[in-house]
């Protein structure tokens, strides 16, 4: 009787079990779905990569969720504890790496719309008015002592930060002024250490923009800013080429920026065909025609960006007669970060030196750059594509470590198999990096490399056959005695013939010292160009 009475309490117990193990399972296997659904999704929008991988990630991704939908039927037919368990786990595991995929999707997907800011975007400008800091002046301590004075401004009414805006605040402030014009920033601060005006508008990073400047860094500590401002503007981002990057030449414009100026200046002249890359240097002291200015005076060309990266581009553009049809922008900060998610870059340093560290400010020489081939960290990397006073052949040995730290760093991450390590690069990449490249342009260079790559190490297949070339020029003074690099008008011509050979090249352009970037790379100074010239100098303006 007792055996009797126990037995439906055990069948009740074993339904009550299945019911709660089926309840658990249906919501595990759902949850798979759903991420499994979230990452076909995903995958969509990297279709262009490659069609066939695209077709076979989707084909693999609907029979694991026909596997695992099946499994689930078989086990609530069959009533099986433990089938019902080894579906419920499987549903845990495949949702947990589709979940995990969905995230590196979402993070891709986060970082690249931050790097193709196409259209606009906002960003916060700020207008010092500064004043010399001399007894004459002491009396102006406010904004409301520039009342009736003379103000210096740029003479381009397209200049937002150096004639719009001042001319705004002074108006919004209620002062009387009379403005004085000025083509460019370095002329605008010499008319106010000259007493041609009373204040000068300048941008709030002044000092930085100045400090290499020899003609007028001994003089940042004799002013003084009275007046500062912040204004949140829309900046157009200059749409790019709409060519398919994948079998048509192209020239990427890529830029260094330092306190809004361009530091660094590298045209990049791609040929698809024939997997060529001319990195040709541009001297950041060139003294040449600036396309925005009035009258396209000459100036130091890494100055052309405080004026707009659009302005350096149209520069570039008229010094080389080639589109630009790219640009690809990061600031110092961003290499310092891209370098240590990538575990460090290998360089080659010709010469020991102990640089400047990048908080930027003056005297701070603390990063140590030895000599030899080494694997240096973000700072080094910094210092070692900054550093020119310790070579004897000056800027344009910085112009070869520049197109060297650009190598190691597209080495490094051509080896890049840790999932993480590469999510890191791109956060850096993210917030430092901007370039009017389209997505599908970027999936399709990528695809193209990725087909060309032999990722075999015992047989390397070469994917860039990667030249190095500078434009020549001799260190002297300007007209108004600032320092500059006065450029060759052969070194030009050279530059300008390399770049237009590569575009019209259905195999390897034949270069003196051309580097092949394949997986392991040596690194040889590149230089095409000629050292000296007999021709005559650039003209200038």
């Amino acid at each position: 009787m007792d055996k009797r009475k126990t037995q439906p309490r055990k069948k009740k117990k074993v339904r009550r079990d299945l019911t709660l193990i089926n309840q658990i399972m249906a919501f595990f296997v759902l949850t798979a779905n759903l991420f499994l659904v979230l990452a076909m999704i995903g995958l969509t929008q990297f279709s262009s990569l490659s069609r066939t991988l695209f077709i076979r990630l989707n084909l693999i991704v609907l029979i694991v969720a026909l596997i695992l939908n099946l499994l689930a039927i078989l086990a609530v037919g069959r009533r099986s504890v433990s089938l019902l368990k080894t579906t419920m786990t499987a549903a845990i595991v495949i949702g947990l790496i589709s979940a995990f995929g969905v995230y590196v999707e979402g993070r891709l997907n986060v970082n690249l719309d931050k790097m193709m800011n196409q259209g606009s975007v906002q960003e916060t400008v700020g207008v010092s008015f500064v004043v010399l800091g001399d007894e004459e002046h002491a009396g102006l301590q406010s904004a409301g002592d520039l009342n009736g004075k003379v103000f210096g401004i740029l003479d381009d009414e397209q200049a937002q930060q150096g004639y719009q805006m001042p001319k705004n605040e002074i108006e919004k402030l209620k002062l009387k002024a009379t403005y004085r014009e000025y083509s460019d920033y370095t002329r605008l601060l010499k008319g106010l250490l000259n007493k041609e005006i009373d204040v000068a508008a300048l941008p709030e990073n002044y000092k930085g923009m100045f400090e290499t400047n020899e003609e007028v860094a001994d003089t940042l500590g004799t002013l003084r800013d009275v007046h500062h401002f912040n204004r949140m503007l829309t900046i157009k981002t200059e749409p790019g080429s709409d060519k398919d990057v994948t079998t048509e030449p192209f020239t990427v414009l890529i830029i260094g920026v330092d306190d809004d100026r361009s530091d660094a200046l590298m045209l990049a002249t791609v040929n698809p065909s024939s997997m060529t890359v001319l990195l040709t240097s541009i001297p950041r002291d060139s003294y040449v025609p600036i396309a925005c200015y009035t009258n396209q005076k000459s100036d130091k060309i890494n100055n052309s960006r405080v004026r707009g990266r659009q302005c350096t581009m149209d520069t570039v553009k008229q010094l080389l007669d080639v589109d630009i049809d790219f640009y690809f922008e990061s600031n110092f900060h961003g290499i310092i970060e891209i370098v240590d998610a990538l575990g460090g870059v290998i360089i080659d340093n010709p010469k020991e030196f102990v640089g400047q560290d990048s908080s930027d400010e003056r005297g701070h020489q603390t990063v140590w750059v030895p000599q030899g081939v080494n694997r240096l960290n973000g700072e080094q990397t910094l210092a070692f594509a900054r550093e020119r006073h310790s070579y004897n052949s000056g800027d344009f040995q910085r112009q070869s470590n520049q197109q060297q730290v650009i190598q190691a760093i597209l080495t490094e991450a051509v080896r890049l198999k840790d999932v993480n390590k590469a999510l890191k690069v791109l956060d850096a990449a993210g917030e430092n990096v901007s370039t009017n490249l389209s997505m599908e342009q970027m999936i399709g260079l990528f695809n193209l490399t990725m087909k060309k790559m032999d990722r075999s190490y015992v047989q390397n297949q070469n994917v860039f056959n990667l030249i190095g070339t500078r434009i020549s020029g001799v260190n002297d003074r300007a007209p108004n005695r600032m320092s500059i690099v006065r450029l060759y008008q052969g070194s030009i011509e050279d530059n300008k013939k390399a770049i237009h050979r590569v575009f019209n090249q259905d195999s390897e352009i034949n270069a003196p010292k051309a580097i092949s970037f394949s997986i392991d790379w040596v690194y040889e100074a590149p230089v095409i160009s000629k050292e000296e010239y007999d021709e005559k100098f650039a003209p200038l303006k």
